[in-house]
């Protein structure tokens, strides 16, 4: 079931995550790992990269959400395969500190995400 957060739809699935803007573009996330990940997800705080990039996607789209932005410019260039600048840059950084945050502070963003959907 997705989690709606403002205009853009956020679907985890056992193996990737689905983002799926108002125009109906789409974005698939594997959480598979990818080379280098494993020492990424320890010092973010997860047990392996698949958490980690379980996580990853859905919090590109709560940052934007939080800032009051239609959707992650990431994202949103992705879906559309626009070269990345360097908002992509910023925003990855902070999507993976508000990760490393949520993990040091026991907060699963996929709850926020949930309860965010239902508009409590």
């Amino acid at each position: 079931m997705p989690v709606h957060l403002g205009s853009v739809a956020v679907t985890t699935h056992d193996g990737y995550t689905v983002t799926r803007f108002a125009d109906g573009k789409e974005v698939h996330a594997h959480h598979a790992e990818q080379p280098g990940q494993a020492d990424t997800a320890r010092s973010l705080g997860y047990r392996d990269a698949v958490a980690m990039n379980r996580d990853h996607d859905l919090t590109h789209s709560l940052l934007a959400y939080w800032l009051g932005l239609p959707c992650s410019p990431t994202l949103r260039d992705v879906a559309s395969g626009a070269p990345a600048t360097e908002i992509h840059y910023l925003e990855e950084a902070a999507v993976l500190a508000i990760q490393r945050f949520a993990n040091a502070t026991g907060v699963p963003l996929l709850e926020v995400a949930r309860t965010i959907s239902r508009g409590a």
